[in-house]
């Protein structure tokens, strides 16, 4: 598991995008990535995975907020 908060990371797996929004689902998040919540797909040989940018949660998070 990658180290150091979630607040200092950029890009965030699946379930540390779900414990960054508060403790949604992991299944949540990935309904969000093909709506709300815009994801990346980094690809090395062998390997995919789906990340978030952080930027772009707290973003999502601040359209959100009441006025």
């Amino acid at each position: 598991k990658e180290s150091g908060r979630l607040s200092d990371r950029r890009l965030l797996g699946v379930a540390d995008t779900a414990l960054y929004l508060g403790g949604l689902g992991a299944d949540t998040v990935r309904e969000m990535a093909h709506g709300a919540l815009r994801s990346a797909v980094v690809t090395i040989p062998g390997v995919r995975r789906v990340v978030f940018d952080r930027r772009e949660i707290d973003r999502l998070v601040d359209g959100w907020r009441a006025p």
